[in-house]
């Protein structure tokens, strides 16, 4: 369960995929073919206190990840050894008091804390500028970007009305793109939440947390800020169920919109239960549980669209569920063709496309959560073991 304050920003950040599921013989229809991962690099998350990871930003001299928890930003090399940590929890320069999105631009890591409503740059571990937006775009929420771009410019994503949400009406977001100071912003794409998250009473306040079975839209902004994708999953019956893709560019125009169908699952009153015991047990307040089972919103059926995650090449992976909990990763070339599908582990979240590899966090029985760097390749493949 996340737990939010009263202002509520939604991020969905990720970044490219295998050479071979982008590039399809031009006229040509490509049967969709299975992938695996091969491990090739891990930073163990108990060598280094990890609690909670943010998506892993790769570049061709670091990787960074954010630990969302401890409010710090960890650097390592392109083989996986640390390099140094920026951030701690305050409001001085190169401290944090929220981390909403972060990403790198050439050696520039900036880091967006939505509390703080500043972006923070930094390079070699040093401070080197802030961008504060500008005071309506503050009052809006419209202060923390999904994506920074090279030529100054931002994209963003709407915040969420803590009124609307309390009343339970729905709640119209928006991508955005303009000044990272976000003076002038247009709008790139429309949609609205009704499920996502819900508000819960604390003592004489409220406070956020997850809905366990959100059917929301999923929407991804590429690193880059060149790519933003939609994913709707709707009912058809009792048995399928049908996945609508739209991808627009980083300046608003059309690219693609496909659909894929997949299995319908309905949610057994047991599982309803569990989210429920879990939520109360993370907030640790028995008497919670009315008010929980009150703000839970509980579909027809599981979710069908789990996640989603864009390259900057355009490239998407679609995390889709199927019947037993066993979830399929649908991979589509920039022009929405569908290339492929993978099987990822339990426990194993990809956040980032990277050529023919993706990094994912990978969370143990215990917990702990590790970076975790896999080749994708061809299911009985004979290469696939070469890093």
């Amino acid at each position: 369960m996340t737990l939010m304050r009263t202002r509520v920003v939604f991020l969905f950040l990720f970044s490219s995929t295998p050479a071979a599921a982008q590039r399809p013989a031009p006229g040509t229809a490509q049967a969709p073919v299975r992938f695996q991962l091969r491990e090739t690099l891990r930073i163990n998350g108990s060598d280094h206190d990890f609690t909670k990871l943010g998506p892993v930003r790769a570049g061709a001299n670091g990787v960074f990840v954010a630990d969302v928890t401890e409010l710090k930003v960890h650097e390592f090399t392109p083989a996986g050894a640390h390099r140094r940590t920026v951030g701690r929890r305050g409001a001085g320069p190169g401290e944090f008091e929220s981390i909403g999105s972060y990403g790198i631009i050439g050696d520039t890591l900036w880091v967006a804390d939505y509390q703080l409503a500043r972006v923070t740059k930094f390079v070699g571990g040093r401070v080197v500028g802030t961008i504060t937006p500008s005071a309506a775009a503050a009052a809006s929420g419209w202060a923390t970007p999904a994506a920074l771009l090279p030529d100054g410019q931002a994209i963003f994503k709407s915040a969420v009305d803590g009124n609307r949400l309390r009343s339970g009406a729905p709640q119209p977001l928006a991508v955005l793109r303009g000044s990272s100071s976000a003076s002038s912003l247009d709008t790139l794409m429309r949609f609205s939440i009704n499920s996502s998250i819900m508000a819960l009473p604390s003592g004489g306040g409220t406070f956020y947390a997850t809905q366990p079975f959100s059917v929301d839209p999923v929407v991804a902004v590429s690193p880059n800020g060149a790519w933003v994708l939609r994913a709707e999953g709707t009912l058809e019956g009792n048995r399928r169920g049908n996945v609508d893709v739209e991808m627009l560019d980083g300046r608003g125009k059309p690219r693609f919109r496909t659909a894929m169908t997949t299995d319908v699952e309905r949610i057994p009153p047991s599982v309803v239960d569990s989210a429920v015991a879990d939520m109360v047990a993370k907030r640790r307040d028995p008497n919670l549980a009315k008010s929980v089972r009150t703000a839970l919103r509980v579909p027809a059926a599981f979710p069908l669209v789990r996640g989603a995650v864009v390259g900057s090449d355009g490239v998407s992976w679609i995390r889709l569920r199927a019947k037993g909990g066993k979830d399929t990763w649908r991979i589509l070339s920039s022009s929405g063709q569908q290339t492929g599908s993978a099987v990822v582990a339990n426990g194993v979240e990809v956040t980032t496309l990277d050529g023919s590899h993706v990094w994912a966090i990978e969370r143990d029985a215990d917990g702990v959560e590790s970076v975790v760097k896999f080749r994708v390749c061809r299911v009985g493949a004979a290469d696939c073991n070469r890093s």
